[in-house]
């Protein structure tokens, strides 16, 4: 390919001056059938030409390498982060009932119920009169109390203070996810 380096154009390939300046033509690459082997400075300008595509070359595949990574880096975040959320819910019991009554026998207590189906953790959190209490039941139960369902029922009874209303929330899980249920108790 033939260009003139005062005007930075293409020329034809038959002649040697430039149309629109007038003059010298300078040959790109190798010469074509029948043309005079090119100048020193245009070897090396062809050789420069080459190593700078070469370069462009292993930018190109470095960039791929790179986003490759990225990627892996990202699903693996991914996955990370699902395991540790299935792991937070998994610590939770699956609870089929819960029921939180006042108490006649005992003021400012709260009679609580449930029903678990599978073991883990249940919360408990007593907000009143300013102050809060949490209570952390652990189940573990073995293979016979599961299949008898009786024993699958837990109650107890939470006393709090004398006078006023509070809340009870109760966490556990449900499904894939963590549900809070709540109640007033006023005595």
């Amino acid at each position: 390919m033939k260009y003139c380096p005062k005007c930075k154009t293409r020329a034809a390939g038959d002649g040697n001056v430039c149309p629109t300046c007038g003059g010298p033509l300078r040959t790109i690459g190798a010469p074509a059938a029948g043309e005079a082997p090119a100048a020193e400075g245009e070897e090396q300008l062809v050789l420069r030409l080459q190593g700078l595509q070469h370069d462009v070359g292993r930018s190109r595949r470095t960039m791929q390498m790179l986003g490759i990574a990225a990627a892996g880096l990202t699903a693996f975040l991914l996955l990370l982060l699902i395991s540790t959320y299935v792991n937070a819910v998994r610590q939770y019991a699956t609870i089929s009932r819960v029921d939180v009554a006042p108490s006649d026998a005992s003021p400012g207590a709260a009679e609580i119920s449930y029903t678990y189906v599978t073991s883990g953790k249940v919360e408990f959190i007593r907000e009143t009169a300013g102050r809060t209490e949490t209570l952390v039941e652990h189940i573990h139960p073995d293979a016979a109390s599961l299949a008898d369902k009786s024993e699958a029922d837990r109650r107890f009874l939470w006393g709090g203070g004398k006078s006023g209303e509070g809340v009870i929330r109760a966490k556990y899980r449900d499904g894939w996810s963590i549900a809070t249920r709540e109640w007033t108790v006023r005595r």
